[in-house]
């Protein structure tokens, strides 16, 4: 039995949506930008929904140093990871319900290279000012669908998508640096 190839929405690749109003930048739009290691933009996904909260987590990594005799064994500090995870609750805009699938794909292809071309991609999550001059990389990008659609090929008409965000930079960060938002 041969399979078909997909059949790809006119929107892919590109990416805005033609047939839905673009959100305006307001105070309180989201966007995942996609940058390159220049930092240049690729491309952005805005979110339709404002998530309902964020999970920041802030974990220390130390080395346990035994000794000898000693009841509590030294610690030396390694190094540290900013992690920041939430769920976007994408609802489809458009007739076709193919908004939400290809919305889910967008963020998960995040996670992955390009093939042997390049590592993958680095994102900047415009969120106002809170994570303004950040750089992430997407760790996780896993996906629950419901609501299909029967007649739209079955396509999710709502999905849920939880995102992992890890902090990267390209110099080290001062104690200042993580006190200030800038």
């Amino acid at each position: 039995m041969a399979f078909e190839r997909p059949v790809l929405p006119p929107f892919y690749g590109t990416p805005e949506r033609k047939d839905v109003d673009p959100p305006r930048n307001t105070p309180w739009s989201i966007q995942l930008i996609r940058i390159n290691d220049r930092d240049e933009q690729l491309e952005q996904l805005n979110l339709v929904a404002i998530p309902d909260n964020l999970e920041i987590r802030s974990e220390a990594n130390w080395g346990i140093i035994p000794s000898i005799g000693r009841n509590n064994p030294f610690y030396n500090y390694t190094g540290g990871e900013d992690i920041l995870e939430f769920t976007i609750d994408w609802y489809s805009r458009v007739e076709m319900k193919d908004d939400v699938i290809w919305n889910c794909r967008w963020v998960e292809s995040l996670t992955r290279a390009d093939a042997y071309r390049r590592e993958p991609d680095r994102v900047i999550l415009l969120w106002g000012n809170l994570f303004k001059y950040t750089t992430w990389i997407v760790v996780q990008a896993s996906y629950r669908l419901s609501l299909f659609d029967r007649g739209n090929n079955m396509l999710p008409i709502q999905a849920y998508q939880d995102v992992v965000l890890k902090k990267v930079t390209k110099e080290n960060t001062s104690i200042q640096d993580r006190r200030f938002i800038n």
